[in-house]
């Protein structure tokens, strides 16, 4: 029976495109494999009272143990 590992990476709206696909590539050379991504809105502190709302997106990411 296969086992999987997963881990869960956020990418803040401040990341490009490119960036993105540089860092997919990367890790899906380790194997990792891309199976969900979800919005999200982090709260972030302003500079004297308040915060406001940051998106960003959760990727889960997925890939075979070795046995």
């Amino acid at each position: 029976m296969d086992k999987f590992e997963y881990t869960i990476v956020a990418w803040g709206p401040h990341d490009d495109g490119s960036h993105v696909m540089q860092h997919l590539n990367e890790i899906g050379a380790d194997g990792w494999e891309v199976v969900g991504m979800s919005p999200r809105s982090v709260s972030v502190p302003r500079a004297g009272m308040g915060a406001h709302a940051v998106p960003e997106i959760m990727v889960l990411l997925k890939r075979r143990t070795p046995s």
